[in-house]
């Protein structure tokens, strides 16, 4: 019986013995990396060239695990534009998933590069995609240094006010109180988005004070559009929506150092891209309006005299352009 007991426990402390190699060799393996997880991906540079404002792309990365043991870990990006989805990786031996690196533009401004990485930190290893992205410069549609009486702008002497290219620029004379005059350029079709610019100045110091210059976009039917006006006089600019012939303001703006005041000139821009609608003056963003009303349209060059005005108003337009974003 006893040597039976000794046979056992020989067996016993020989199995023991054992599975204490069989471990330590597993260790070993593990170690040396023969059955870790293995992180496999490109990491060739994702390059988005020529993008538009206030879009996104997405490209496509495979992520494989060519070890033996599970794949698990984080993506994450260096960029508020750049995003990596999805966030965490948990990945069998011998699979694979899809990463997607997304890039977002809405911040960013016409010709601008920026660039970025998206950090993929695993137990098989780590790996760093770069990413490019690049903004399209707006493409110029129509440009015109309005000294040319061929360019297509409305001319002529009506009851209430006066158009004509003279003085280096498109002039327009508004006599009577409590009205307007409007000049639209036939050579330009109906357009929904856009960036328009021009300079514009009072020509005389009984105009500021006494009237408004303005841009009419997106206009149809000669009674909806939107408006951008400044009015140096009294220090304000304002954006109004004109629907049925009905006018209201979306938002009024004073400001004092973006506006060169009196005779100077001033550089008028409207951005149109979808709802979103920006208005600046001299390169200073005034407005960030949000409006659905009012698609597409054409463009108007505007001058008004407001009643109770002692004088009449004569202003310049020149260096007009439109491009497309």
């Amino acid at each position: 019986m006893s040597r039976k007991f000794e046979i056992a426990n020989h067996v016993s402390k020989l199995y023991i013995l054992s599975s204490i190699v069989v471990l330590l060799l597993l260790g070993v393996v593990i170690a040396s990396g023969i059955l870790a997880p293995k992180l496999q991906v490109s990491t060739l540079p994702s390059n988005f060239f020529n993008m538009r404002l206030e879009s996104g792309n997405v490209d496509i990365r495979s992520i494989m695990n060519t070890g033996k043991l599970l794949l698990s870990g984080t993506t994450k990006s260096d960029s508020l534009w750049l995003k990596a989805y999805p966030t965490e990786i948990n990945i069998k031996p011998g699979e694979s998933m899809n990463l997607q690196v997304r890039v977002y533009t809405g911040a960013m401004s016409y010709g601008q590069k920026k660039t970025g990485s998206i950090i993929i930190d695993t137990n098989g290893g780590k790996a760093l995609i770069p990413v490019t992205v690049s903004i399209i410069r707006d493409e110029v549609i129509f440009e015109d240094d309005l000294s040319n009486p061929n360019s297509g702008w409305d001319t002529g002497i009506f009851q209430d006010y006066e158009i004509a290219y003279t003085h280096g620029g498109l002039y327009i004379k508004v006599d009577k109180a409590d009205s307007a005059g409007l000049s639209i350029n036939n050579n330009i079709a109906e357009l929904d988005d856009f960036v328009i610019e021009t300079d514009v100045k009072w020509l005389t110091e009984q105009s500021v004070q006494s009237g408004y210059y303005a841009i009419d976009v997106r206009k149809s039917d000669g009674y909806n559009c939107y408006r951008f006006g400044v009015n140096i006089g009294d220090n304000i600019c304002w954006i109004g929506k004109q629907i049925n012939g009905e006018l209201s303001n979306v938002e009024v703006v004073s400001y004092s150092t973006a506006t060169n005041r009196g005779t100077a000139v001033n550089r008028m821009k409207i951005t149109c891209q979808g709802a979103n609608l920006k208005f600046y003056i001299n390169d200073t963003l005034l407005a960030n309006s949000t409006d659905y009303s009012l698609k597409k349209g054409k463009i108007a060059l505007r001058v008004g005299r407001y009643k109770d005005t002692y004088h009449g108003v004569e202003a310049l337009f020149d260096n007009f352009k439109v491009s497309i974003p």
